[in-house]
């Protein structure tokens, strides 16, 4: 296990939204996305996006963003990661469940309706293995897959890497895997918000409803959560593992993140841990100085030393 802080010197332009920050000049550009859908067995849709090709196999690059029910091809951050991580794989996104591309749906605090109903850690981890079934299926696919998850994303990752023995690398990416989110969400909350958690996690599990919600989430996305700790199914996963995390991260305390790549080591997994003290969950520094670029290229070396 190695651990690397870094302190960075050249600056950028301000970060708006986790990942959602202009592209780099010389990153190679994201194809255009073309929209696919799967089915779950109760016939609900999963919807996923997956880069054009030119021809020929490719590795597969999985990135899921973090809450919310934005429209993923809506949200520039993705593929400006995949442009600077990854650029010889084909970007695969996954929409949040609930979450149709191009559909008209009504709209309940900001989010559709079944956003709200299906919304969870696991469903999001059940819907990445639908996707990759697809996958499978798709000739372009060389059977090769590494997965990128950022805030509760990261989380997903975790809990799907074991699942898919495709991967060939988890990044985890401002997620703090080594606590439960209970802990975690304890601790990046206000105090008298935070007083208030454990009787709305009661409650949450006493009625899981997608119709109440808490602190911007739906009391069954909390009933599934609380006491998920992400470290613990990402040790069962066989492939190389990078965790990236800002010290000055308010959203995901970078305890948290600490936490989990102590839990991996002990577990004797092969991991990694990148730490920027003077970044924030969005890779920010104090002044809004955008260093999301030297982060995904020190990603892009690792992942180039752990996949070859």
């Amino acid at each position: 296990m190695r651990i690397q802080t870094f302190v960075l010197k050249a600056t950028c332009v301000a970060a708006l939204m986790l990942l959602a920050l202009r592209p780099a000049v010389s990153a190679a550009e994201v194809g255009p996305l073309e929209r696919s859908v799967v089915h779950r067995a109760d016939g609900s849709p999963v919807s996923f996006l997956v880069e054009a090709g030119a021809g020929g196999t490719q590795d597969a690059l999985i990135i899921l963003q973090g809450t919310g029910c934005r429209e993923v091809s809506d949200n520039p951050s993705a593929a400006r990661v995949a442009e600077l991580l990854a650029p010889d794989h084909r970007l695969v996104l996954i929409n949040q469940p609930g979450v149709i591309a191009g559909a008209e749906v009504n709209l309940v605090d900001g989010c559709p309706t079944d956003y709200w109903e299906r919304s969870t850690l696991h469903q999001r981890t059940l819907d990445m293995l639908l996707v990759v079934a697809e996958l499978r299926r798709r000739d372009w696919w060389s059977g090769e897959l590494v997965l990128f998850g950022g805030s509760e994303g990261g989380a997903v990752v975790a809990l799907a890497a074991a699942l898919l023995p495709e991967t060939q690398a988890a990044i985890v990416f401002s997620s703090g895997a080594g606590m439960t989110v209970r802990e975690l969400i304890r601790r990046a909350l206000p105090p008298p918000v935070a007083a208030d958690l454990d009787a709305q996690i009661a409650a949450a599990r006493d009625h899981p409803s997608g119709g109440t919600r808490w602190a911007g989430l739906s009391y069954k996305w909390w009933a599934d959560a609380a006491d998920v700790m992400p470290a613990r199914a990402l040790a069962l996963s066989s492939a190389p593992i990078l965790l990236i995390h800002g010290a000055q991260d308010t959203s995901s305390p970078v305890e948290a993140a600490r936490a989990g790549r102590d839990y991996l080591t002990t577990a004797g997994k092969d991991v990694v841990y990148f730490e920027y003290p003077a970044l924030d969950h969005f890779m920010r520094e104090a002044g809004g100085e955008d260093r999301l670029p030297e982060v995904m290229e020190d990603a892009r070396r690792w992942l180039a030393g752990a996949t070859r």
